[in-house]
């Protein structure tokens, strides 16, 4: 309704007769054209149905004529007063005739409109023409042959006539009836329309009320509002609701005359609020002033922060008694001096940029953090936030000072614990590492040469174990005093972890470098630690890197420093040793690297596989119904389906300790073969199986052999398992306490490269094994060699003695064999008897079976 209120009141006024006059006229033009329309249907009926009817009853009287003539022909063929080709002549014509009377009755369908039904009784009446037609020319074409036949024909031709007649009244009936029944159809409508003309004028008057109503209650609304806000605002309520909407008409105009005069009133109200409160507020400023001035003196003077007041020059303009006090005197004797006697004189320059700072951006807060002395003289934390204040053309500074000593003091802290060893207080790894990386970005963008030293601490492993971590502790601590005497003060020295420290060399050259290195090694090689009654001796190995231009990265540079470090180590200790990338020590250590990478995936994706190697008996009384004993060998399937010898990888396993994981490894896919292999060709009858000192020094390792003993049901005594002397000699008591528990489950051990150890004869009688594996470094040239073969005899009969099965190693020609036949060893193994194959290849086994036998 927002266009109707937008109207002027005169539009409103002429709206009611327009519409009235719109309505009165349509339904005027809608009464002529109904009455127009039933016109023309009248004058359509008499143009349409009563020629129709007419050109009905020509045809209807032609074709009763024309049947009455052919009864009269036939009757003088059957008086024979007629001859048979004038009979046949005129029988012609009349079928003639017929043929037009049915053209005749066609066109009138094409001629006129016909309703469905008349259609219906069209086509009957057509098809009853036809078969009269036809029977008349049959009547015809027979008349010459029978005279029964011309009354037959007759009979017929008069019957079609009849039916034909017949359908010609019912479809003149019908054509009646419709004619009749459009009349009554077109003077209904009539009525009709006459009706509903009187209904629409009703209807037309009851719209006027309703809309004059409406229009009624729009005037009065706008009329009672006027009245209502007139009222409102000669009481002087401005509170009234007055209409927000934009109308174009003369109540709109009103509308916006209130809407002035109310803001009028409200505005002489808000004056007249704000003048009586301006009065009160200056009433209580002037009070909250002497008030706020006595508060301000004593949060001044007894406030926990240092305050300053100064001029331009630093000058002590006013301090409260809280600074004086912090300072050991009273305000009268500090106001005056200048600001830079109580800074430390390392800060003074950062004071008076601060200061400087502060006058050319008044208005602009400056922090900053200072060292200053107390009254006792002790260095104290300032965080100082200074702003400048214009006051006409001087600016006078404010200067707040927190004491953050405490705090000061706890972040050196942390950040000395973040960067240092807490033992050693020597730098850590990481920021070792923050160190290195800043000094190859030197290297790089200003050419300059460093040298990088990995340190590690020779035979430190046997005091830490010997004596406890106290002694190892303590050993490290002056490890690093002594080592920081024999560095410059530039130099960086870290402990990295352990007992390996780093050192950093800065703009040092190779030469001066390995120089450093070697002193270090000397250095230590000199100290006594001396720990209770005892004094030790260490050593060190040193692996030194080289720095410059070319250098990849820190963790590149540090590996290279520790290959080079363990290289050194494994040539003997206590010796430095230079990266070099061509050096062919640190590319087998840096292949050693590769492969403990490569080792966990292999793996994890099963690439290594399970050989076998027959160790032969060389007595008859050892060998048990042609059953084999054979000791496992790994290998290594790599991406291009080659088989890796374990020579390759088995080192780095070692190193890194990761030989225990490959230990489990066979442990499960011997076990998981052995139990299929047992029911379905149990031919084996001892299997013996390598493991690594890494394995027999953990519990977890020994509980692991237990669950998979019983998840596959092996039999104890079918498993043998070898150990190198070294593994035992180097971890014996674990050594000692692993064999012992398995051997008492059934197990069979055999202490593997017998011979090779300093120890071999001592050691050997405090393990419990079972067999002794001669090293095949004594069986080569054994059928050659007297002395060898002395050697060999010799441990032969040691180990009978001690109760020993004896196996030689590496027997590969029938006259080292013979030899060891008689001497009388054991058993053996090696490349004549057979070579390495595939343990999952059962017809090898059984195959190895029948040689052994035959040799």
């Amino acid at each position: 309704m927002k266009w109707l209120s937008n109207l002027s009141i005169r539009f409103k006024f002429l709206l009611l007769p327009a519409i009235a006059i719109l309505l009165l006229l349509s339904l005027s033009l809608t009464f002529l054209a109904e009455q127009k329309r039933e016109y023309t249907l009248l004058v359509q009926i008499e143009r349409e149905h009563i020629p129709k009817m007419q050109v009905l009853s020509r045809i209807f009287s032609d074709f009763s004529t024309n049947h009455v003539h052919f009864i009269s022909l036939l009757a003088s063929a059957l008086k024979e007063n007629i001859s048979e080709s004038e009979f046949y002549s005129v029988g012609r014509e009349h079928i003639s005739i017929l043929n037009n009377i049915i053209k005749d009755f066609e066109k009138l369908k094409s001629s006129f409109d016909l309703a469905q039904d008349q259609a219906v009784l069209y086509a009957n009446l057509k098809a009853e023409l036809e078969t009269y037609r036809d029977q008349m020319g049959s009547t015809v074409l027979m008349s010459s042959v029978n005279i029964d036949l011309i009354v037959q024909f007759m009979l017929r031709a008069n019957k079609s006539y009849e039916q034909a007649n017949t359908q010609f009244l019912i479809f003149i009936d019908n054509s009646q009836i419709e004619t009749e029944q459009s009349v009554i159809n077109a003077r209904k409508n009539l009525d009709s329309i006459r009706n509903n003309l009187f209904m629409a004028l009703g209807g037309t008057l009851f719209f006027i009320i309703v809309v004059s109503f409406i229009l009624s209650q729009v005037f009065l609304r706008d009329i009672k509002g006027i009245i209502a806000r007139l009222s409102g605002l000669a009481g002087g309520n401005t509170n009234i609701q007055i209409p927000q909407e934009k109308r174009k008409d003369e109540f709109g105009v009103v509308n916006h005359a209130f809407e002035v005069f109310r803001e009028a009133l409200i505005k002489r109200d808000e004056v007249k609020a704000q003048l009586y409160n301006e009065i009160n507020r200056r009433e209580q400023i002037e009070m909250s002033l002497r008030q706020s001035e006595e508060r301000f003196r004593a949060l001044y003077e007894d406030n926990p922060l240092i305050l300053f007041t100064l001029d331009q020059a630093g000058k002590i303009l006013s301090i409260n008694r809280r600074g004086a006090s912090q300072f050991g005197s009273s305000s009268d004797k500090i106001v005056g001096l200048s600001i830079f006697k109580l800074v430390m004189s390392d800060d003074r320059d950062d004071a008076r940029k601060m200061i400087e700072q502060c006058i050319s951006f008044p208005g602009r807060r400056r922090q900053l953090t200072l060292r200053k002395r107390d009254k006792d003289g002790n260095i104290i934390w300032l965080r100082e936030t200074g702003q400048a204040i214009k006051d006409n053309e001087d600016a006078m500074i404010l200067l707040a000072c927190e004491d953050v000593t405490e705090a000061q003091n706890l972040s050196a802290k942390l950040s000395h614990q973040a960067t240092h060893d807490e033992l050693t207080e020597l730098v850590n790894r990481w920021e070792f590492e923050r160190r290195v990386t800043r000094t190859l970005k030197t290297a790089k963008s200003e050419k300059k040469q460093h040298m990088l030293c990995y340190l590690d601490l020779d035979q430190f492993k046997i005091i830490n174990d010997t004596y406890g971590h106290a002694a190892g502790d303590q050993l490290l601590i002056q490890i690093s005093k002594e080592l920081k005497k024999h560095i410059r003060e530039r130099d960086t020295l870290a402990r990295l972890g352990g007992d390996e420290f780093g050192i950093l060399f800065e703009h040092c050259s190779m030469s001066a470098g390995l120089r450093a290195a070697n002193n270090l090694v000397k250095a230590i090689e000199a100290f006594r630690f001396p720990w209770g009654n005892h004094v030790f001796r260490i050593g060190s190995s040193i692996g030194v890197v080289e720095i410059n231009e070319l250098s990849i990265d820190y963790g590149t540079i540090l590996s290279e420093a520790d290959t080079a470090c363990y290289l050194a180590k494994e040539l003997g200790g206590n010796r430095v040793q230079a990266h070099k990338a061509d050096s062919k020590q640190l590319a087998e250590r840096k292949g050693q690297m590769l492969w403990a990478n490569k080792i966990p995936k292999a793996i994890e994706t099963n690439q290594f596989e399970l050989y076998y190697q027959t160790i032969s008996p060389l007595s008859e009384g050892n060998s048990i119904d042609h059953k084999l004993h054979v000791e496992l060998l790994i290998r290594l399937r790599n991406e291009h389906n080659e088989i890796i010898s374990p020579a390759v990888f088995l080192p780095a396993a070692e190193r890194y300790l990761l030989s225990s994981n490959i230990d489990r490894w066979v442990v499960n896919r011997a076990f998981s073969m052995l139990n299929k292999m047992q029911k379905n060709a149990p031919i084996i009858e001892q299997c013996s199986i390598n493991l690594s000192g890494t394995s027999i020094g953990h519990v977890d390792f020994l509980q692991f052999l237990l669950e998979k003993v019983d998840e596959f049901q092996i039999q104890p005594k079918q498993i043998c398992f070898e150990i190198t002397e070294t593994a035992i000699i180097s971890n014996l008591n674990a050594a000692k306490k692993f064999i012992q528990q398995l051997r008492d489950k059934g197990f069979k051990f055999a202490l593997d490269d017998f011979g090779t150890g300093l120890s071999s004869y001592e050691y050997l009688k405090e393990l419990p094994v079972d067999k002794l594996k001669i090293d095949g470094v004594f069986i080569r040239g054994i059928d050659k060699d007297p002395i060898k073969l002395a050697m060999v005899k010799s441990i032969n009969e040691i180990g009978h003695v001690m109760g020993l099965e004896t196996i030689a190693e590496f027997v590969e020609t029938k006259s080292i064999l013979d030899t060891l036949k008689n001497i009388q060893v054991d058993y053996a193994q090696g490349y004549y008897i057979s070579k390495p194959q595939p343990f999952a290849d059962i017809a090898s086994i059984e195959n190895s079976a029948g040689i052994l036998a035959a040799k």
